[in-house]
């Protein structure tokens, strides 16, 4: 036995499933977590997606907040005005970082358990790939592009908290 078949019949025991490809006679109890499986990475990807929007929202508000004070005090700009929209900038950016490695986790897991699923129900799918041309992750340009904002309004608040 193979060390995939040996982690697919682990897993299928773990999930107390009987294993199709062993013989067993009812396949519905695969296919019915297959179907509940994709519905759960299909849910997981919404709600990155909606958290994403949320905290984008607060990076949006500490830029407005940044131009309203730049805009209000100008050639009188005191610096300490400008740690608010950087903190807000900062803590959110930080949060909407750690908020996308939770989602992304949580949809590779539900795509983990399609891919150990779907072999007996449907093939493989989704772990079948026809091109092989270099792909890039919206969700991890969004994840990276966080993380630079994050920095940005930190190195901000650095140079606003801490003069020369």
């Amino acid at each position: 036995m193979t060390d995939n078949a040996d982690l697919r019949s682990r897993y299928l025991e773990a999930l107390a499933l009987p294993d199709a490809q062993k013989g067993a006679v009812d396949a519905g109890a695969q296919k019915a977590a297959l179907v509940r499986a994709h519905e759960l990475r299909k849910f997981e990807i919404e709600n990155y997606w909606k958290r994403a929007t949320y905290f984008w929202a607060f990076q949006v508000a500490a830029f407005a907040l940044l131009g309203l004070i730049w805009k209000e005090t100008g050639a009188s700009l005191q610096r300490s005005s400008l740690l608010l929209p950087s903190a807000l900038g900062a803590i959110s950016a930080l949060v909407g970082y750690l908020s996308t490695l939770g989602s992304k986790f949580w949809q590779e897991n539900w795509e983990a358990h399609v891919d150990m699923l779907e072999g007996a129900v449907e093939g493989r799918l989704t772990q079948t790939i026809l091109f092989k041309k270099q792909q890039y992750s919206v969700s991890r340009a969004n994840q990276d592009f966080m993380c630079l904002l994050m920095l940005g309004w930190v190195a901000v608040f650095a140079i606003v908290a801490f003069p020369d």
